[in-house]
């Protein structure tokens, strides 16, 4: 796990051009941290490794799939709720949500995230 920088940590100054520090204070307070640590979570994502921007890349796209999959899935449950309930677990759209669930499960594991609650 990276070191949480501290008042003992190496320091930069850095001259902001007019309005940044303010935006920067705004996007902070939002996302619920210290400028700082807006700071640092930002320059760190720009310096991420190779093997990291892969990653979050094969990520980002197994969360494109599972939204579109999600969508199939919506549709063919509405279509089937005027039927049985197994006939829907059989379906081929139900067997490649679990499989895009277990993708989805690895790669949030593979970039530290904890488990989704079911």
């Amino acid at each position: 796990m990276a070191r949480i920088p501290s008042r003992g940590s190496d320091q930069f100054v850095v001259r902001f051009p007019d309005g940044m520090r303010e935006r920067i204070r705004e996007i902070a307070e939002a996302n619920g941290r210290s400028m700082n640590a807006e700071i640092i979570e930002r320059l760190g994502s720009s310096l991420k490794s190779p093997e990291e921007e892969a990653r979050d890349r094969e990520h980002m796209l197994l969360m494109h799939n599972e939204i579109q999959l999600m969508q199939d899935f919506m549709r063919e449950m509405f279509a089937a709720a005027n039927g049985n309930p197994e006939k829907l677990e059989k379906s081929e759209i139900f067997k490649r949500a679990g499989e895009v669930d277990a993708k989805r499960l690895e790669s949030d594991r593979a970039r530290g995230l904890p488990d989704r609650k079911k």
